[in-house]
């Protein structure tokens, strides 16, 4: 309750002195993952459009890490890394973090390039969608926005 408390005495003082807040030192990375949810979204229609709905992306299976993992878990770890991981490692800031997002993000690349390679997924549609995906997860923003 305290913390409301001080949280509007703050935002009240600020307003009475016509301060805004602070701009978010995360909003370009904010705005990346924000982009790269709707870029899974996009595969995910673009395999949609040829008759394979979830149930069909669980059956079709790559070799990532000598393991076979479903397509369907890899665009769901994409997406849990961009809605749930991210911006919590974001809100608990601590020194390794950002390194964590990064070194994650590596990951998700390099299941996506496998998913590129595979013969199931070969339609011109879900290429093009799978390609935008991986170039985007390449150009994640380096730190703060300054």
């Amino acid at each position: 309750m305290m913390r409301y408390i001080r949280a509007f005495w703050t935002a009240l003082q600020m307003t009475l002195r016509g301060d805004s807040p602070p701009p978010d030192p995360y909003a370009n990375l904010s705005e990346w993952m924000e982009q790269a949810i709707r870029l899974v979204g996009a595969v995910i229609k673009a395999a949609n459009a040829l008759k394979l709905d979830a149930a069909a992306l669980k059956t079709i299976k790559v070799r990532v890490d000598g393991r076979d993992t479903n397509v369907d878990v890899i665009l769901a770890a994409i997406n849990h890394h961009m809605n749930e991981e991210y911006p919590y490692l974001l809100r608990h800031m601590t020194r390794n973090n950002i390194n964590a997002i990064h070194a994650s993000n590596l990951n998700d690349v390099y299941r996506v390039s496998s998913l590129i390679d595979l013969p199931a997924l070969q339609d011109a549609a879900i290429q093009q969608s799978l390609t935008i995906l991986k170039d985007h997860l390449e150009k994640i923003p380096p730190q703060i926005s300054t």
